[in-house]
């Protein structure tokens, strides 16, 4: 089986661009699956869920920086 992707370029260069960094979106993805599932499995140490959001937040920010320009 084949499939082929077709873009007309230069207009759909940011979708080009999408594609084919999947691969790193899912990797981000997917290690920031595994640090939810450590503190669901092992705890952690938020004093608050608005600490716990923001350091999620800022950590996913890290974690994709340069992925989402």
């Amino acid at each position: 089986m084949k499939a082929t992707l077709e873009f007309d370029l230069p207009d759909e260069a940011g979708e080009l661009l999408e594609v084919l960094s999947v691969q790193e979106y899912t990797s981000v993805l997917l290690a920031f699956r595994q640090q939810l599932r450590t503190f669901t499995k092992h705890g952690h140490s938020f004093d608050s869920a608005d600490e716990a959001v923001q350091t999620l937040y800022q950590e996913f920010c890290r974690m994709t920086d340069g992925l989402l320009d």
